[in-house]
């Protein structure tokens, strides 16, 4: 009986520590640790109660070296009690250290003085997590830790999209691996899994203000409504799911950008922008604005080209196919581009340059024609952050769809060349 006895105090202790561990790896089983913690306090006082005549024997002083056994095993007692106290404290049991050369598993100083904002507001952030692929959550679980250890107050979610498919509905969700960052009522998504966007959902829900976006019309771009295959729909809900506000401008009507417009986009025009729509973006552009320009090959648009030398890019009048023996021009034809290099440093393409399998993401676009920088100077800084594979034929000469009646070999390049370039202003 007495050997029992003996073992309750450190049955308690193993109680309390699968408790809090178990809390600590699945964040809904928090009453877990609760109930553990309670149910060793009650096996320490079951122990107390067992032995209460051999800790009334302390208060006789016939027996020393029976006294020093006492006080021995009252300090075990103690020592119990104590280690059941930290181990109820998550910030003490949850220090760690990072041990690894580029210090991946610590917070970057932007992370962590962000995390201050939030806990000196005591603001609490709802993540709700759709995960397919097991290896990208396991990967996000880890990011969570992270910033939980740093005193981060989450709650976080873990839904399968496969069995919550009303969730999924409600919540417009488009991509197998989403996670929905929310605070009150101001929500964000992301659907790539690192420091820098978790670091970035946790601002966007922190700042009541969107971001406001505008597309250019009238020059026969496709919509923002629809969601054929044409159109934008699709990606404005997606933009839309990262807090920025869209809308629609005409800049013949309007004359000019609107002072609180944060970026203007010029996608898929059917025919050149006009002499004072031309004077418009300019003056948008000098006082700091940001303009995205996407253009399909086969479309001759001198005057927004022109715009673009002035920062030092130029769209190429050119045309990027398939090779004949490439067997996916026999699949698909051979007006697609195979787009596999991204520059690992912009902000615009390191998340393609490192997919989520780890290696540099594959993109296949349609009447894609290339593009060149010209060299930095005093004012701006021109470089190319994507390329196509080594093997894409290029077509020079291209302005109309009448330069591909006839093709010489003369017109004809192999290599890769580049599709996509950021300016930006010294």
């Amino acid at each position: 009986m007495k050997g029992a006895h003996f073992i309750l105090p450190f049955l308690s202790f193993l109680v309390a520590a699968v408790s809090v561990s178990i809390d600590s790896t699945y964040e809904n089983l928090y009453w877990v640790r609760y109930f553990g913690l309670f149910a060793a306090l009650l096996l320490n006082i079951l122990w107390i109660y067992l032995n209460r005549n051999q800790l009334k024997s302390m208060v006789d002083r016939k027996g020393v070296k029976h006294r020093a056994n006492s006080g021995l095993v009252i300090l075990l007692v103690g020592i119990i009690l104590t280690t059941t106290a930290v181990l109820s404290n998550r910030s003490r049991f949850n220090a760690q250290f990072d041990l690894t050369r580029n210090r991946s598993n610590t917070l970057t100083v932007q992370s962590l003085d962000l995390i201050q904002k939030f806990n000196g507001n005591d603001m609490k952030v709802i993540i709700q997590c759709y995960f397919q692929d097991q290896v990208l959550e396991d990967q996000f679980r880890s990011l969570v830790n992270m910033y939980k250890q740093e005193g981060l107050h989450l709650d976080v979610i873990y839904r399968d999209p496969r069995l919550h498919p009303d969730k999924v509905i409600a919540e417009s969700i488009n991509t197998a691996n989403t996670v929905i960052f929310q605070m009150e009522d101001r929500k964000t998504k992301i659907t790539s899994f690192s420091e820098e966007k978790f670091t970035n959902a946790l601002l966007n829900i922190l700042k009541n203000e969107s971001k406001k976006i505008f597309f250019v019309m009238g020059h026969g771009e496709p919509g923002i409504d629809e969601e054929d295959g044409v159109a934008f729909g699709l990606a404005a809900n997606i933009i839309e799911g990262q807090k920025f506000s869209l809308d629609t401008i005409s800049l013949v009507q309007a004359k000019m950008v609107p002072e609180d417009a944060d970026l203007l986009v010029i996608a898929g025009p059917k025919h050149d922008l006009k002499p004072g729509e031309i004077d418009s973006l300019e003056n948008y552009l000098e006082r700091g604005g940001s303009l995205f320009v996407a253009t399909d090959a086969v479309v001759h648009l001198p005057r927004l080209n022109g715009l673009l030398n002035k920062f030092n890019i130029n769209i190429e009048s050119d045309f990027l196919v398939l090779s004949p023996k490439d067997i996916r021009a026999q699949m698909f034809g051979q007006n697609f581009t195979i787009i596999d290099k991204f520059d690992e440093v912009s902000a615009a393409t390191k998340d393609l340059a490192k997919g989520s399998s780890g290696r540099s993401t594959e993109m296949m676009v349609p009447f894609v024609r290339s593009v060149t920088v010209k060299e930095k100077n005093e004012n701006f800084n021109s470089v190319i952050v994507a390329k196509t594979s080594d093997t894409m034929v290029k077509i020079t000469g291209v302005e109309s769809p009448d330069d591909l009646n006839q093709i010489e070999d003369t017109r004809l390049e192999t290599g890769s060349f580049g599709v996509l370039a950021i300016s930006t202003q010294i």
